[in-house]
């Protein structure tokens, strides 16, 4: 005997085992998907096993609490872990259903980076002005295309808040100008706010700086490799249908 008063099962169950298990004060779930199989193995810390008689007790995961509630119309099992947590997701369509997943999945994603690397800068497009700024200053320091180069890889950069500006209903013309004031006099968690250019930090609007310099990087590879294109090639489209 090892001791386990929770068994789940993939597959479907004979009723007389299943008697035989609830009168020894086992409870059995049959039948159960592939990924909540999963998941309750990761969150018990249990391990699969493919044969019973293989069983042994260090193969056991631990669950504070179990409970059998009911969603209509289906029954469901709840396990108290401390290695895991479940989110339920409701929606009145399966289409808001999958946005409201994508949401979870990348709030969970930067919460991940977070943990891994907590450096933050300040958001609202400020770090990209101050970008810009500085690499219009780099770009003096060449001469010919390479400075035209820079200095529109710069203006590329500020595009995002000027697109912050549009959204809020702001001016993006003159929210530039005052952010680059802003920067040129060493206030650089200037950003775009709804009322206007904010201190970013003092609104607790910040940003991962691992994500600012991914999404950066992403742009210098697409950039690289557009300037790599010695040709284009246009192809007509071939028409399904011959005319005879």
């Amino acid at each position: 005997m090892t001791g386990a008063n929770v068994l789940i099962c993939r597959s479907k169950m004979d009723d007389r085992l299943s008697d035989q298990l609830s009168r020894q004060g086992i409870f059995a779930m049959q039948m159960v998907d592939y990924r909540d199989f999963e998941a309750a193995a990761k969150a018990t810390g249990g391990s699969i096993i493919s044969d019973a008689y293989q069983l042994e007790k260090e193969d056991l995961g631990l669950a504070r609490k179990l409970e059998v509630d009911k969603i209509k119309p289906d029954d469901i099992v709840v396990l108290y872990c401390d290695r895991g947590a479940t989110l339920l997701l409701r929606g009145s369509s399966p289409e808001l259903v999958q946005e409201l997943e994508k949401t979870v999945k990348r709030a969970l994603l930067i919460l991940k980076h977070s943990r891994s690397n907590p450096r933050v800068v300040p958001g609202g497009g400020a770090i990209l002005v101050e970008l810009a700024s500085q690499l219009r200053i780099y770009a003096l320091t060449f001469e010919g295309r390479d400075q035209f180069v820079i200095g529109s890889f710069a203006d590329a950069l500020e595009k995002i808040p000027e697109c912050l500006s549009c959204n809020y209903g702001l001016d993006p013309i003159d929210m530039m100008i005052q952010l680059r004031n802003h920067h040129a006099n060493g206030k650089q968690a200037m950003g775009v706010g709804e009322h206007g250019c904010v201190d970013m930090y003092d609104a607790s609007i910040i940003e991962l700086g691992s994500v600012n310099r991914a999404n950066i990087h992403r742009a210098y590879e697409l950039v690289s490799l557009l300037l790599r294109v010695d040709d284009c090639f246009y192809v007509k489209d071939i028409p399904r249908f011959h005319k005879q």
